[in-house]
């Protein structure tokens, strides 16, 4: 298995960049190296990043409160996961 992620600048936020980088990081992931299951985390706030890994197939998998804390507050995550079999069903190839 193999956690994904991403960062893109303001500047380049809803133009699609993000969408076909994590296309291709799950596509290379499933395919190439046969991975059993990808899996994102994100701050629960973050929906973009959320609506994104759903757009792509993944599903939440785990919601967790209050349990990063960072810049001096706590934050809830939210685990969005993916197993090779579900890729199979909604990847174009």
């Amino acid at each position: 298995q193999a956690s994904i992620g991403f960062g893109v600048g303001r500047e380049f936020q809803s133009t699609g960049y993000a969408k076909e980088a994590m296309s291709a990081l799950l596509k290379f992931g499933f395919e190439k190296h046969d991975l059993h299951r990808v899996f994102a985390e994100t701050i629960s706030e973050n929906t973009p990043a959320i609506q994104l890994c759903k757009m792509l197939g993944m599903r939440e998998e785990a919601r967790f409160v209050e349990n990063r804390f960072f810049k001096g507050r706590w934050w809830s995550t939210v685990i969005m996961a993916m197993l090779q079999t579900e890729w199979s069903s909604v990847s174009p190839t």
